[in-house]
């Protein structure tokens, strides 16, 4: 990676309570040499304004109104508007604050590892008014990648690159804004996939599959939870759920990969049984023995199935009928 402008990218929409605090943070970065794109992504509050406010006082914001498409889409268009001066492109939510290194922390680190197609650090809760809250918790998930390719779940090297064996076993790299990568490898996986109403991990399955993200084992986000999340959706285990089955019956799955998506699976399954075990153990009354049994069996036939699928429910509900057949995520 030369000296070109890093890339951000900011897909917003009705984000006027927090997208100042977002955009003083990247005003804040240590590293300098960086342009900023704003897709307002169909706003019907101040959010455009507000983005405009900023991009009239520094000429490193761009602000693109498009109407409502969704956030993959509206990301894809931001990455496309960046010239071919950028090197790197980091996605930001409209609602996190990077600490003022992050930036440079990212292109550091990718700098020195010319071998992997991304960089990522770690991040911290805040929550609607900017205050953090359970301190630790966040970087500590962060920290924890797992790998299940023994065929049992393994804690990774805390100095070990993130890898695809990784990222299939669980959803540790997010949110988008504590990584770069290479805009490279954007463009060779065709960015966000509009059809995954997830996205992120979608994309960070469809990017590892062509190289490692090199790991910096420091906090350089800070991740705003509130109700409006999307990961507070309460279908987003449904949502990541589908993002996992889409990953196993992608036909751009290697052997190898193959291998390994079927082994990390069966490594989360028996895991689940070991749990479901110890719970019987010591489980009183009928109801929850019977409850516990039928998990227990559930698992078994995941694990010997050695795949997800898509659930019955999902199936047969009308509202959800796009996802019964994922097909082949690019």
């Amino acid at each position: 990676m030369r000296a070109e402008t890093v890339g951000i990218v900011i897909a917003a929409f009705n984000a006027e309570e927090f997208i100042a605090a977002t955009l003083e943070s990247i005003q804040r970065q240590t590293f300098l040499a960086w342009s900023c794109i704003v897709v307002d992504d169909g706003s019907t509050d101040g959010t455009a304004a507000l983005a405009r406010s900023f991009a009239s006082a520094d000429e490193r914001f761009v602000v693109m109104t498009i109407p409502n498409q969704g956030h993959c889409t509206a990301r894809n268009i931001g990455i496309s508007a960046h010239n071919t001066n950028v090197a790197a492109i980091t996605v930001m939510d409209a609602d996190d604050v990077w600490l003022p290194h992050a930036l440079e922390a990212l292109v550091c680190r990718l700098r020195a590892r010319p071998d992997c197609i991304g960089a990522h650090g770690l991040g911290e809760f805040i929550d609607s008014a900017g205050q953090p809250f359970d301190t630790n918790a966040f970087s500590a998930y962060g920290r924890s990648r797992r790998s299940g390719r023994s065929g049992r779940l393994r804690d990774w090297p805390v100095d070990g690159d993130t890898t695809f064996e990784t990222i299939v076993t669980s959803s540790t790299v997010f949110p988008p804004g504590l990584l770069l990568m290479r805009r490279s490898a954007y463009s060779s996986i065709g960015g966000y996939d509009p059809q995954s109403v997830e996205g992120d991990w979608d994309l960070l399955i469809r990017a590892s599959r062509h190289g490692p993200l090199a790991y910096i084992d420091d906090v350089i986000i800070l991740y705003r939870r509130h109700a409006r999340n999307f990961g507070a959706r309460r279908e987003i285990r449904l949502l990541t759920h589908l993002t996992l089955v889409r990953a196993h019956e992608s036909d751009l799955n290697s052997p190898g990969q193959a291998t390994i998506l079927r082994a990390c699976w069966r490594a989360q399954q028996v895991q689940a049984m070991q749990v479901h075990r110890s719970a019987l153990s010591t489980a009183r009354g009928v109801r929850e023995i019977g409850e516990l049994r039928l998990r227990l069996v559930l698992a078994v036939g995941r694990y010997l199935r050695g795949r997800p699928r898509v659930p019955l429910r999902v199936r047969i509900s009308s509202g959800l009928v796009g996802f019964a057949r994922p097909g082949a995520a690019r």
